[in-house]
């Protein structure tokens, strides 16, 4: 509200001039300092505080671009929420290894030759089932790279040395002590040995130990899946898999306890935690894993992903999204120009889709654009976003920069309503709540704002420009510090005048009315015209 400060200083001048008739500067000139400009300054002083300027810091601009996107059809978001999966079919089968009750055999190690650098071993396989050797570590050598040795077959292994001469004293002694990682039967093994000339490797399958399990992950859903986390009493997950539709992928898990896993396998006992994403749908249940998962995404609840489209040229800040079923899953999210998306908490799918079917699905949504939040409620539906707004609430900071407190009891126009009074402490800060009344084109919109300070309300006018609030009618509160009456008659130039002359008793307030037709022309001159006593000041001052 840069008009009022320009208001103020016209006013302040001609005050300051009338004080200096009125106390007869010139003629008295002897009682004060002898450089003008220290009269100027004395004289200022002591009517420093006859104008009183209710500015308010608001954010106009941020205000008229949200109404503005609104109106124009634009909106503030598109939210595009996925169709309901209601008639899927399918369900992921886990393809556990077929383990006899017990497996009993060798893997023999035969030590072919070994220099300074690099020992090769011969590996014999005694089962009836391939055995991958995925690692080989010891005191003083290390495998880089996996090895496969078919049923009943040979594979030569070749380890690097990291200490010649430690290695072979440790090797002679019998104390090298060899930690083997196997693959035997699709079953994982891990097995300690001592390295010597001629090395035979007991295996028993399944046992006491654990390790870890390849097991096929048959998708039969019509869309991929991708499975996140498995954990159950003897068996986890190692990392994320996916498996496209109507497909099988290998899943790699860590078993803590093969006969333990495999006794609940075989009874239908094995109770796992799956988090699982079906078609775009993230999904956290319990189920059977020899039962496999036959549930749909609309059968239980999980995280949603939501693509949105941002048509304003600035970021808007999503700070709440909650209905009866769901929840902005992290607060806030940002979402840039363009498209992008964000993730929602769902507790039951069954029952959100049921309501947006029937139309009755709203939900709480509180945006940040241009430093406005927006709060409202918007029906989900397969497109939804802020775009009637009837109803909503709008919420902004203003900045009071005065050392007075200023009340703010009433904005309203023909698109807002304040909801509640609210008080700006002195050189403070307060939020305003505005009711959006219509979505109707703000521009060219009048506001009105009443406001109290020191006790005194005033009204001030403005229209809604395609950059701000333009003033239109502005009260000033004015103070007479003059031990006489002061009457100010006028202030006009083209584009701004006093509505009506006001008459100010000594050491009394008294409010100015003037209209502004150009509020960019106030840098013109204009003439005021005071009258203190029986002295008439005319002015033609530039603010």
């Amino acid at each position: 509200m840069d008009v009022i400060r320009l208001i103020a200083i016209l006013v302040a001048v001609a005050v300051v001039v009338v004080y200096v008739l009125v106390n007869n500067v010139p003629a008295n000139i002897h009682n004060y300092v002898t450089q003008p400009i220290s009269i100027i300054n004395k004289s200022l002083s002591e009517i420093s505080s006859s104008v009183i300027t209710p500015n308010i810091e608001l954010n106009a601009q941020g205000l008229s671009g949200v109404l503005a996107a609104i109106k124009n059809g634009t909106g503030l978001l598109r939210m595009h929420i996925p169709s309901a999966p209601m008639n899927t079919t399918g369900g992921l089968t886990f393809e556990v290894p077929r383990i006899p009750t017990s497996i009993n055999g060798t893997l023999g190690i035969n030590v072919q030759s070994y220099n300074e650098q690099t020992m090769t071993l011969l590996v014999t396989n005694s089962l009836n089932c391939t055995v991958v050797i995925n690692n080989i570590t010891g005191n003083y050598i290390t495998m880089n790279r996996q090895y496969t040795v078919q049923p009943q077959g040979t594979a030569t292994v070749t380890l690097a040395i990291t200490n010649a001469q430690a290695l072979y004293q440790s090797y002679t002694s019998g104390k090298e002590t060899i930690t083997m990682n196997l693959t035997a039967c699709g079953v994982g093994i891990t097995t300690v040995g001592i390295l010597g000339k001629i090395t035979n490797v007991p295996l028993s399958i399944p046992n006491l130990g654990g390790g870890y399990v390849s097991i096929g992950v048959r998708n039969n859903y019509p869309f991929t899946v991708t499975l996140y986390n498995i954990t159950g009493r003897y068996i986890t997950l190692v990392s994320p898999v996916e498996v496209p539709p109507n497909n099988t992928a290998i899943a790699e898990f860590h078993v803590w306890n093969y006969t333990g896993f495999y006794t609940l396998y075989q009874e239908g006992e094995e109770v796992v935690n799956a988090t699982v994403n079906l078609g775009g749908a993230t999904m956290s249940s319990e189920f059977v894993l020899s039962r496999g998962i036959n549930a749909t995404p609309i059968s239980t609840g999980g995280v949603l992903r939501i693509d949105v489209e941002n048509p304003l040229g600035t970021e808007v800040t999503v700070y709440e999204l909650s209905g009866q079923y769901i929840e902005l899953a992290n607060t806030p999210q940002v979402i840039p120009p363009g498209p992008s998306y964000i993730t929602i908490n769902v507790s039951n799918y069954l029952g959100l889709y049921r309501s947006i079917a029937m139309g009755n699905e709203d939900a709480l949504l509180m945006l940040g654009v241009d430093g406005i939040n927006l709060t409202t409620s918007i029906p989900l539906g397969s497109v939804a976003g802020p775009s009637v707004l009837r109803g909503a609430v709008l919420s902004m900071a203003v900045e009071n920069p005065m050392n007075y407190a200023i009340t703010i009891y009433n904005i309203t126009s023909p698109s807002l309503h304040l909801i509640n009074t609210t008080t700006i402490p002195p050189m403070g800060t307060a939020i305003l709540r505005l009711l959006i009344t219509n979505t109707t084109n703000p521009v060219g919109e009048n506001v009105t704002i009443i406001l109290g300070i020191m006790g005194v309300n005033l009204t001030e006018e403005f229209t809604i420009g395609s950059t701000g609030l333009e003033p239109q009618v502005i009260e000033v509160l004015i103070r007479n510090p003059l031990g006489v009456h002061m009457a100010i008659i006028n202030i006009t130039n083209q584009y701004i005048h006093l509505v009506a002359p006001v008459e100010i008793p000594p050491n009394s307030t008294g409010i100015l009315r003037l209209q502004v037709t150009n509020a960019s022309a106030l840098n013109e001159y204009v003439n005021v015209t005071v009258m203190a006593g029986s002295t008439l000041v005319r002015l033609r001052v530039r603010p």
